[in-house]
């Protein structure tokens, strides 16, 4: 929740405005184009038409946060984000596709838990 607060603040004193619809998504107008920044805890995702306001952005949060930890980004049509695969490559469209989440949990989920599940609901 701290750090939640300083995000706010922070991009609040950026020029940010809160979405209504949801706490983790924040707004700016810039160069007439709406900037938006969304975030679950620490792990943000900003979307802008040009790819030099992000750099901007980008450039900010480093100098913002790189006292605290390191700041690393990814940049594409395709992004690994919380378990999630992100498909930006068809334009005005995203795919979200947790197949390889879903996948490596169930390989790792104890075998012999497994087999009494089976058996209990047998």
């Amino acid at each position: 929740m701290l750090f939640y607060k300083k995000l706010v603040k922070n991009l609040q004193h950026y020029g940010f405005d809160h979405n209504p619809y949801g706490p983790c998504i924040a707004n700016k107008m810039v160069a007439g184009i709406q900037i938006t920044v969304s975030w679950h805890v620490d792990d943000l995702k900003v979307s802008h038409v040009n790819p030099e306001e992000i750099d901007h952005f980008l450039k900010w949060v480093q100098e913002t946060y790189s006292s605290i930890a390191e700041v690393k980004s990814t940049h594409g049509k395709i992004h690994d984000c919380l378990g999630m695969k992100l498909d930006f490559i068809i334009d005005d469209q995203d795919t979200k596709d947790m197949k390889d989440y879903v996948t490596t949990m169930i390989e790792s989920f104890p075998k012999d838990v497994l087999i009494k599940c089976k058996i209990a609901s047998a």
